[in-house]
């Protein structure tokens, strides 16, 4: 007979990462998908990095940088989520991007960890900055044979999971590096 020396409910609350451990992943994630969109393109990396280096960006030196980078190739749908990271983050924390080997151990450790539905929808969520009901939204128009409620469901549920799968990695990768 087996006796189980601890007992969980079996509703998922058990896989829940707590608090500060979720906003520490996330805020990596974030940084992550910032370095993913940006590292697409090599040579809008290194506009970039000089647009970011200065204490204040001037509109002559933003609309320079914005002809580099429409010129190295990138969207200008890409264009306008990377100014909107800048933007949004840049008064409120000086950890916009990361290192090229922070990003490339994140990225290892993303694509060792995750499943490609997984790896799908945390890209489209960190990478692109879509919100779960933009990802939901779009998984019910290509298949509409259930309520975009339970896609907005299925969206939470896959984010949650990969997000505390990858969690301890990440976690032990980060620190060994330090």
């Amino acid at each position: 007979m087996f006796y189980p020396d601890c007992m969980a409910k079996a509703d998922g609350s058990d896989l829940k990462l707590r608090t500060l451990d979720r906003v520490w992943l996330q805020g990596r994630l974030r940084m992550w998908g910032r370095w993913a969109l940006v590292r697409r393109n090599q040579g809008a990396a290194g506009i970039l990095s000089k647009l970011i280096c200065d204490p204040t960006i001037s509109k002559a030196a933003l609309q320079r940088a914005k002809r580099a980078m429409t010129r190295s190739g990138i969207t200008s749908e890409e264009l306008q989520a990377i100014f909107d990271c800048i933007k949004g983050d840049r008064a409120a924390s000086s950890l916009l991007f990361l290192s090229d080997d922070e990003g490339v151990m994140i990225d290892s450790v993303i694509a060792r960890v995750l499943g490609a539905g997984q790896l799908n929808i945390v890209k489209e969520h960190y990478c692109h900055r879509k919100s779960c009901y933009q990802i939901a939204v779009e998984r019910h128009e290509k298949d509409p044979s259930a309520c975009l409620r339970t896609y907005q469901n299925r969206v939470n549920a896959w984010l949650s999971s990969a997000e505390f799968a990858l969690f301890k990695p990440l976690r032990d990768a980060l620190k060994k590096d330090s």
